[in-house]
């Protein structure tokens, strides 16, 4: 038995057109809070530190670096941070 697909009821263009404005109402607000999330997301995930992951790795080409710029780059070490408390 073959079944039959529901269809949209058959309106005035009037009211169709007032419910696509309603619709289309509807889908600017939501456009615009998701707009509202994605910048206070992009604001949040730039104030976050970049820090270096992994083995970090001087090559012998690499420019000498200051021992304030190695303490920066490893962090300080579980010692350093156990004596300051």
């Amino acid at each position: 038995m073959a079944q039959t697909i529901p269809h949209p009821p058959i309106t005035s263009r009037e009211l169709w057109l007032a419910e696509r404005k309603q619709l289309l109402a509807q889908e600017k607000e939501l456009t615009g809070h998701r707009d509202r999330i994605n910048a206070e997301l992009t604001d949040a995930y730039s104030l976050l530190d970049m820090t270096p992951y992994g083995r970090q790795q001087d090559f012998e080409d690499s420019p000498p670096r200051l021992a304030a710029e190695a303490d920066l780059r490893l962090g300080p070490s579980l010692a350093q941070l156990t004596t300051q408390t």
